[in-house]
This record gives structure tokens, C-alpha cells and sequence, in this order.
């Protein structure tokens, strides 16, 4: 038995998306990686549009498995590995093939939870969602329902956001008391957006 973390890899992908199976590239432990809760084909990604809901374009062009066994076990560097699902029925039509792919570093350290595993730069993204209450003039807006009002609003400054309109802004700081924010519009705002309300996002990345 183990424990599996899945991630991919979403930067620049001209260094990763022409690899096969065949290819033995060392694993880079100088990028970023997004966490995954589970394995993403572009079959399921057309359907959905895109791994994330919006577009082919958030499709990582590389996927990855962190495989923690109970137990040491025998294996080489770079080769290749086939999971199966031992609890499918033997005499059920389907594939019992889970995954394949190949070893892309292997842990020796007994400590390699303290010692590797650190340097694996895996994030996890996570959304804010709120409204503009009130725009201050042309390059500046009020967001609201973002942050609870005992939120430290200082972790979150200087952080990119994105309104619906597809205009990105800058949050510049806390607004008053209860959790507000000020956002800055470094491209302007359109103008039907100053006669309406509209949904600001936050992402953080980490």
C-alpha cells in the first residue's frame, strides 16, 4: 500500500511537450508544480473545457506521481511502470490498467520526507470570490465579501486579481474596518464598468 500525490506542470512546456515514455529526463526540482486531485487526459479536458473549466490552455503538458510506499521496494531509475487495479473484477470487460509511466527520481534517504520532499515545489490554487461595492474613479474600485474583517489584509497586498470583465487589478491594501479591499485598475476601466457591478477573483498560488 502507499499514498499518491498527483501534479503537473503548466510553464513554458517547449521543454517538456515533445517527451515520450522513451525519453529519461531527470526530474526538475527548480519548477513549480500545481496539485492535482487526480489524473487529467485531454479527452475529459475537451469535454470539460480545459483542466480547470476554462480553456485547453490550463492542460498541464506534464503530469507527475509522487508515490510514497508503506513499505521499501525494489526499482530502477527511469524505468518503465505499469499500475494496475488489483480490485477490479478478473472477469469484468474493462482495462485494468491504472496508469503508466516512467520512475523520474527515486528516494533512498529513510529521511526523505524532511530531506526531498521540501524541495518538491507542489501549490495548490485557491479562490477568492467577492463584488465591487463602489468604484473611486477610473483606475480605482472598492471590492467587498473577499476577506472576513480579522483577515490580515497585508498577506494579500500587492496579490493580482481578476474582474470579470477580464481586466486584471492590484490589491493595494485593506479599505476601512470590515475586510474591504482597495483595487487598482492599472489599465483603466471600461466604461460601461462605471455604471455597473460586476465579480473581482483572487488567486493564490503557493
Amino acid at each position: 500500500m502507499g499514498r499518491l500525490t498527483l501534479f503537473g506542470y503548466h510553464g513554458d512546456s517547449t521543454d517538456l511537450s515533445d517527451l515520450s515514455l522513451n525519453d529519461s529526463p531527470d526530474f526538475d526540482l527548480t519548477k513549480q508544480y500545481q496539485y492535482q486531485d487526480d489524473f487529467f487526459t485531454k479527452h475529459a479536458s475537451s469535454a470539460s473545457g480545459g483542466a480547470s473549466g476554462d480553456s485547453s490552455d490550463s492542460f498541464p503538458s506534464r503530469q507527475f506521481a509522487l508515490i510514497e510506499f508503506e513499505k521499501p521496494i525494489t526499482c530502477q531509475n527511469h524505468a518503465l511502470i505499469i499500475g494496475s487495479k488489483l480490485d477490479t473484477d478478473i472477469h469484468a470487460n474493462m482495462c485494468r490498467i491504472a496508469f503508466h509511466g516512467r520512475i523520474m527520481q527515486v528516494m533512498t534517504d529513510p529521511a526523505y520526507a524532511t530531506s526531498v520532499l521540501p524541495k518538491v515545489k507542489v501549490f495548490k490554487v485557491k479562490v477568492r470570490e467577492g463584488q465591487v461595492e463602489r468604484v473611486m474613479d477610473e483606475y480605482t474600485v472598492i471590492g467587498k465579501n473577499m476577506f472576513k474583517k480579522e483577515t490580515n489584509l497585508a498577506t494579500f497586498t500587492n496579490l493580482k486579481v481578476k474582474l470579470s470583465t477580464g481586466q486584471d487589478g492590484v490589491i493595494e491594501g485593506g479599505f476601512g474596518q470590515s475586510g474591504k479591499v482597495k483595487v487598482r485598475i492599472p489599465g483603466k476601466l471600461f466604461c460601461f464598468v462605471l455604471l455597473s457591478f460586476f465579480l473581482i477573483y483572487l488567486c493564490l498560488n503557493y
